[in-house]
């Protein structure tokens, strides 16, 4: 998906999320590897996201 569609940002809709669970989490960090933003939905609201980030 990420190399064949190329989108500018990603949107992940999960309120269990965990990073090394796969599906959502793997989306998630190919597409910060790729320089993808990331915006992580945990809730109903939208406005309460939060970007993601590798850590360093």
């Amino acid at each position: 998906m990420l190399l064949q569609e190329r989108p500018r940002l990603i949107i992940a809709f999960h309120d269990h999320f965990s990073p090394d669970s796969g599906g959502t989490s793997d989306m998630r960090l190919r597409g910060l590897l790729r320089q993808v933003p990331v915006w992580l939905v945990p809730h109903e609201d939208v406005q309460q996201g939060m970007w993601l980030r590798l850590a360093r």
